[in-house]
C-alpha cells in the first residue's frame, strides 16, 4: 500500500468515526433528558444523568490518556471495551 492509499485510507476511517461519534452525541443528549424526565421526582433533577455522563467523561479523560500513553492505545481501546461490556 502506497503512501498516499494510506493516507486516504486513514482519513475516511476518521471521517467515519467523528460521523459515528457525532451522531451518539445527540442520541445521548436526548436518551439522557428522557430518561431524567421519567425517573425524576423533581424537574430540577431532569438532567441530572447527562450532567454525570459529562462529569465523568471529563474527569476521566486524563487518567485514560496518561494510561495510553504507557501502555499502548491497544490497551487502552480494550480496557474502553472491558468498562463498556
Amino acid at each position: 500500500m502506497t503512501d498516499l492509499a494510506r493516507a486516504r485510507r486513514n482519513v475516511t476511517v476518521l471521517v467515519l468515526a467523528q460521523a459515528v461519534l457525532g451522531a451518539q452525541m445527540s442520541i445521548i443528549f436526548i436518551i439522557g433528558a428522557l430518561a431524567g424526565q421519567v425517573l425524576s421526582p423533581h424537574p430540577c433533577l431532569v438532567t441530572l444523568p447527562l450532567s454525570m455522563i459529562i462529569l465523568g467523561s471529563a474527569l476521566s479523560a486524563r487518567p485514560l490518556a496518561r494510561f495510553m500513553q504507557a501502555r499502548g492505545r491497544q490497551a487502552g481501546f480494550l480496557l474502553a471495551v472491558l468498562a463498556g461490556g
